[in-house]
């Protein structure tokens, strides 16, 4: 049942949250969280965001807040012992997203902060629990594709900067294999992205450009996209960003479909961008995310 596919995923991230309780005053990395939810570090903080509603920074900056709340309104302690122990480095970046949060400087009393207080922790209850849209997973379900694929050899070039900057990126492929390997129909033009936006800086997420073709030599660095098994989904660009179709895929599909994700990055291919570039329609776009089937131990 969808139910019982997804209990394993909710039970995961929510041993994830009782750490991060149990934790609020220590620092916590991103890996070590990962590893508690037994999803890798590429995989996890997506699949967190997917199913809490909230980024990681967002839910434990929140749960520091609720805490403390709570010290503010049952407690006589100061100002630096509650910044301190709800896990704030410094005095000054307490106050700060204190005062953010709440549109009050913590130390202009307790009973004025009261009803800021007890409208912030009504609005403070968790996705995680929410039920799951059934037509919504039947309408994806429909649409994604579980496949095996081989080992692709492909030639490369590596980018750094924001991921929504890609004509600019296929542009430079372009110039540097030159119009006759980009635009010949047996090329095929695949992207790797090996962060997530939001986690690192737009101006320092990687992605591999990369270029598969048998009949023209290519002076590129090489690389293999590992095979295996994956979901596939294919949408066209003017319809979507490919940011918000694997959100969407990794919200309402992949916690429901029985599949965890592999510690791979997700790759894509991409069709008819030459036809594209002549303005003669949209391209589209696979997106491959490494699947394997999920039990309670992987």
């Amino acid at each position: 049942m969808k139910t019982d596919k997804v209990r394993i995923y909710r039970k995961r991230i929510k041993n994830v949250l009782r750490y991060i309780e149990d934790n609020i005053q220590q620092d916590m990395s991103l890996t070590e969280l990962a590893q508690i939810s037994h999803f890798s570090d590429y995989h996890f903080h997506r699949i967190f965001k997917s199913l809490v509603g909230e980024t990681l920074k967002e839910y434990i900056r929140r749960v520091r807040l609720e805490k403390a709340c709570y010290m503010f309104t049952y407690s006589d302690h100061t100002i630096a012992d509650i910044a301190h122990q709800c896990g704030f480095n410094s005095h000054e970046n307490f106050i700060r997203a204190f005062k953010r949060q709440f549109g009050h400087n913590p130390n202009e009393g307790r009973s004025t902060l009261r009803t800021a207080i007890d409208d912030f922790l009504q609005q403070s209850l968790s996705a995680l629990d929410n039920p799951a849209d059934d037509m919504q997973y039947q309408k994806i379900n429909d649409t994604v594709i579980i496949k095996s694929i081989d080992n692709i050899s492909v030639s490369y070039m590596r980018v750094i900067g924001a991921y929504d900057n890609a004509n600019a990126l296929w542009l430079t492929l372009m110039a540097e294999v030159g119009s006759e390997v980009f635009f010949d129909p047996d090329t095929t033009l695949y992207a790797i992205t090996h962060d997530i936006p939001g986690i690192t800086a737009e101006d320092k997420c990687r992605l591999d450009a990369c270029l598969h073709t048998d009949k023209h030599p290519l002076n590129l660095q090489q690389r293999i996209i590992k095979g295996g098994l994956f979901a596939a989904y294919t949408f066209t660009v003017a319809d979507d960003s490919i940011e918000a179709a694997l959100d969407m895929l990794v919200k309402d599909w992949l916690p429901y479909s029985g599949y965890t994700p592999r510690d791979e990055p997700i790759h894509y291919a991409v069709r008819n961008l030459q036809d594209s570039a002549l303005s003669l329609g949209a391209p589209t776009v696979e997106i491959f995310i490494p699947i394997a089937p999920i039990t309670e131990d992987n």
